[in-house]
């Protein structure tokens, strides 16, 4: 079969509308054509069938030739309102091969030429009329040549790409891979005026919080936060929150860099969830994290010496050991722990999976357990979340942890105020020991002595944070670039 050419034109026709040939015998189309005012578009192009012709009438024999050769229907491209009878006995020997269909009066090819008209009737007309001949010679001269299929391509595909080079470059507010800053920036506000400015690039995994409420809080003043990025070029400092920007440079800033700003990188998630730290090298002056040695201390919780001793008041207990999962991977140590663990003792879980549990519901639920199952999904130092300060111990139940060791645990909370998983040998010694409190009260209560002197912090959010950034920029007055946080952040 022939290949889709460029297109050339045909003579134009006085009837309006698309039209097509159709094979006699059959309802198959041999040759479609499309309207195209002001003439019609075909789709083969002559030049290429018979480079060498000098007159249509030779182009046409090219043409029949070709087609009789491929097996194809005989199809003579003179589209007036009606076929020039250019092929004849007379004329012509016959072609070799297959024998066409001739018409015995016209000797021309007998084909079938529908025209389709704009409001949707079907006009049928025989190439047998050979009236009009003369009319349609004249016609036929005037050609009006159309771009080629191959140019409007590539009109298009400039038009495409363009387009695209706009719309990348077009600043863009939210989480995007490509952040163009403006050059020209308003000016701050009357209340950022003498103040340390800093941007947050990012709001932290989308969440959203008041930006103005660290000196009614925590009596932090000096400094005025924003995550207007229009203010970039007058900001002190900027906080990247890891998890918001590690997946490409291009999440950065694209302009350059202000003299003298101060880049703070800023990550609550473990080493083991914490990617591509190598694209910071070289970039960040200040860390914020829940490592103790990180220039900013943000740690999930922490407890406070209360102003004097008081009573701490046991939630009613009705059940033994309670577990809230979210990300279960039979993989890790936390879930393979648990398995073995439930082989000795019964333990609730909740979560995606397992038991439903509403947000709202579950201090109360929690609370009704002796035991919580505070286990973290990757063990390093320092890494204590709120499974620990929030779900067990705002929830007065005795955490059960796993994670970081012993030792770095007491840094943070006295050593009676939790139950280690190293503090056994077997999974069978923890249960053991589980039910012998069950079944002493005073040895359960004595986990909750320390918090008669002691008070828990553990719903921190992320304005605590984002504060304490502040107060630390309004003293900070030292300028250092950190080469590799991979090799501190492991």
């Amino acid at each position: 079969m022939f290949q889709p050419l460029p297109r050339c034109t045909v003579p134009r026709s006085r009837d309006s509308g698309g039209a097509r040939l159709i094979h006699p015998g059959s309802d198959r189309p041999v040759l479609h054509l499309y309207q195209h005012h002001p003439s019609y578009s075909l789709l083969f192009q002559p030049q290429l069938l018979a480079p060498r012709a000098t007159g249509q009438d030779e182009i046409l024999d090219t043409f029949a030739r070709r087609c009789q050769r491929e097996s194809l229907p005989l199809v003579v491209p003179s589209f007036t309102r009606h076929l020039h009878s250019q092929f004849t006995t007379e004329e012509r020997s016959p072609l070799p091969g297959p024998p066409h269909r001739w018409d015995s009066n016209l000797k021309a090819p007998s084909l079938q030429l529908k025209f389709h008209h704009e409001h949707g009737h079907k006009v049928e007309r025989n190439t047998k009329d050979n009236k009009g001949k003369q009319g349609s010679d004249m016609e036929s001269k005037k050609l009006t040549q159309l771009p080629s299929i191959r140019n409007i391509f590539f009109i298009f595909f400039m038009q495409f790409f363009v387009g695209f080079c706009i719309f990348s470059y077009v600043r863009i507010y939210d989480d995007s891979s490509i952040v163009i800053c403006p050059t020209a920036a308003p000016d701050l506000p009357a209340e950022a005026k003498n103040k340390v400015v800093m941007l947050l690039w990012t709001w932290p995994f989308g969440g959203h919080f008041d930006l103005h409420k660290c000196e009614e809080d925590y009596g932090i003043s000096g400094c005025y936060l924003t995550a207007n990025r229009s203010w970039y070029a007058q900001a002190d400092a900027v906080v990247f929150h890891h998890r918001d920007v590690c997946n490409s440079i291009k999440q950065l800033p694209q302009e350059p860099r202000p003299q003298n700003q101060h880049w703070l990188w800023f990550n609550l998630e473990s080493p083991s969830h914490s990617p591509n730290l190598g694209l910071m090298d070289n970039l960040i002056n200040i860390t914020m994290s829940y490592r103790r040695d990180s220039d900013i201390f943000a740690p999930y919780g922490w407890v406070e010496i209360a102003k004097e001793p008081r009573n701490f008041t046991i939630p009613p207990k009705s059940k033994l050991v309670s577990w809230v999962v979210s990300n279960w991977n039979p993989l890790s140590k936390r879930v393979q722990y648990f398995q073995e663990l439930q082989k000795h003792i019964t333990v609730d879980v909740f979560g995606r999976g397992h038991l439903p549990l509403a947000r709202e519901e579950k201090h109360s639920t929690i609370s009704q357990y002796k035991f919580y199952l505070a286990f973290e999904n990757s063990q390093h130092e320092d890494y204590i979340t709120e499974k620990l300060w929030n779900n067990a111990l705002l929830s007065g139940t005795v955490p059960i942890v796993l994670g970081t060791t012993r030792e770095n645990y007491q840094r943070f909370l006295p050593a009676e105020a939790f139950i280690h998983v190293d503090d056994f040998n077997t999974h069978k010694e923890m249960a053991d020991y589980l039910k012998l409190l069950d079944s002493n009260d005073e040895k359960y209560q004595k986990y909750f002595e320390w918090r008669r002197r002691l008070r828990v912090v553990g719903e921190t959010g992320w304005s605590t944070h984002y504060c304490k950034a502040c107060r630390y920029l309004t003293q900070y007055q030292n300028y250092r670039t950190i080469p590799s946080l991979a090799k501190w952040y492991k």
